[in-house]
C-alpha cells in the first residue's frame, strides 16, 4: 500500500513570491537571471516560458568551474521542444545531454550571490496548465559517489574552479520532492503560486493544489 505523505503548504500570491536563497550553496529555476522570483502567470497558451537555473551563494571561493544537475517539468513538456542557452560569453561544454548536464565552464565564473548557468525555454501547452519546474542530480553520469561502497549518490553539485573538489547544491527546505527521482525537487511553478509542498506521492495530488 503506497504510504501517504502529509503536505505542508506555502502560500503567497504569484506577483509576491520573491525567495532568492539566503542559504551556502543554492540551486534554484527563477524567472529572472538574478534569483529572485520562483512562480510567474503565463495566461496565454503556446507562451514561451523562460526560466533560469541559478545558483545562488556558492561557498568556494575559487568560484565555479563546472555543475551538474538535471532539469525537469510537470506534466512532463516533451524534452525536444526545450531550448537550452549557457551563461555567455563563457564557453560551456556540455558532456552529457540536456535536460542532463555535466557542464565545464571557462573561464570560470567567480563566486557571486547569483550565478545564472543556463536559460531554460519551453512553450507553454494549450490549454493553459499549471506546470512544476524541477532540478536533481544528472542522470547519466555524476561525480558524487559514496566514499566506501563507490555507488552514485543523488546530488547536484558544482566544482570549484581550482580543484576536483565537489560541493552538493542545496535545496530549499520548501521544496517539493519529485515523486520516483531521488534527490529530485520541484523548486519553480508556472500558473501556480509555489512550489510548495514539501511531500505528496503523486503528480495529480499536487496538481490539485494549484486550482
Amino acid at each position: 500500500m503506497k504510504k501517504l505523505l502529509v503536505l505542508a503548504l506555502i502560500l503567497v500570491s504569484v506577483n509576491a513570491f520573491a525567495q532568492t536563497s539566503t542559504g551556502p550553496n543554492g540551486l534554484g529555476i527563477y524567472f529572472e537571471k538574478t534569483g529572485m522570483t520562483n512562480s510567474k502567470a503565463y495566461p496565454t497558451g503556446g507562451s514561451t516560458v523562460t526560466c533560469y537555473l541559478v545558483a545562488t551563494h556558492i561557498s568556494q571561493t575559487n568560484g565555479l568551474s563546472e555543475w551538474e544537475a538535471h532539469l525537469y517539468t510537470t506534466p512532463n513538456i516533451d524534452p525536444e521542444t526545450y531550448t537550452f542557452t549557457f551563461n555567455t560569453p563563457t564557453a560551456c561544454v556540455n558532456a552529457l545531454t540536456a535536460p542532463d548536464f555535466m557542464v565545464g565552464v571557462a573561464p570560470i565564473f567567480p563566486t557571486a550571490n547569483a550565478i545564472w548557468l543556463v536559460t531554460f525555454k519551453f512553450d507553454l501547452p494549450d490549454p493553459v496548465e499549471t506546470i512544476l519546474v524541477g532540478v536533481g542530480p544528472s542522470v547519466e553520469a555524476t561525480s558524487f559517489r559514496d566514499p566506501i561502497s563507490h555507488l552514485p549518490l543523488n546530488k547536484a553539485g558544482y566544482g570549484n574552479g581550482n580543484s576536483t573538489l565537489m560541493t552538493a547544491f542545496e535545496l530549499s527546505a520548501s521544496s517539493l520532492p519529485i515523486p520516483g527521482v531521488p534527490g529530485g525537487y520541484y523548486v519553480a511553478c508556472v500558473n501556480g503560486q509555489g512550489p510548495v509542498a514539501t511531500s505528496n506521492d503523486s503528480w495529480s495530488g499536487v496538481k490539485s493544489l494549484y486550482r
